[in-house]
């Protein structure tokens, strides 16, 4: 009896891991990661509202500069603790690198998820998830800070919008990509 309750746990465990790696579907942006772009402010203007907002959040700000902030807080997630904790320091830190970019008058801001074992330390290892179930909560996120931004502050914004907002995004990704392209090809003739 004993041998069998032992095949049942690990029967159980590894449907349980199994189902941890279930496939989550990507974000439907440029990248596949969270990203958001803000028209009609500038981009240290973008930073800054962007950085108060996060004061009132359960991350701090480890760092800035004139194109990054990156946040992180303790992970809280006892599976997550285990998984990526180490001898060193059991808690990892749970990391987000935001980019911010000028790109065809607006600001690009864009989002890497990380999971950080030895925070802080000289023995760091990271792992990105920006792929992960994680990322879908924080493209919300995005969006929602991109709509207060922009002024369009208590009105919902449904999921047509946001198609809406991110094919006008990849149509103006495609326009700058052209003209980046005919420039460098115009370079090209010059300098032969």
């Amino acid at each position: 009896m004993g041998r069998e309750m032992k095949k049942i746990a690990v029967l159980i465990l590894a449907v349980v891991l199994l189902s941890g790696c279930a496939t989550v579907q990507p974000i439907h942006t440029q990248s596949g990661r969270p990203e958001v772009t803000i028209c009609g402010v500038s981009k240290n203007e973008v930073m800054e509202k962007f950085v108060a907002s996060l004061s009132t959040g359960t991350f701090t700000v480890r760092s800035t500069s004139n194109f990054q902030v990156v946040v992180g807080r303790p992970v809280n997630n006892p599976l997550a603790i285990a998984l990526y904790g180490s001898r060193y320091d059991s808690t990892p830190e749970a990391r987000v690198i935001f980019t911010f970019s000028e790109v065809s008058g607006c600001t690009l801001v864009s989002a890497r998820l990380l999971i950080v074992t030895n925070p802080g330390s000289a023995f760091e290892r990271v792992m990105d998830i920006s792929q992960g179930k994680d990322a879908h909560e924080l493209q919300l996120e995005l969006e929602k800070l991109k709509s207060t931004i922009e002024g369009i502050r208590g009105k919902p914004i449904s999921k047509e919008q946001i198609k809406q907002k991110e094919e006008e995004r990849d149509q103006k990704m495609e326009e700058w990509k052209k003209q980046t392209l005919d420039k460098i090809e115009e370079y090209n003739k010059e300098t032969r």
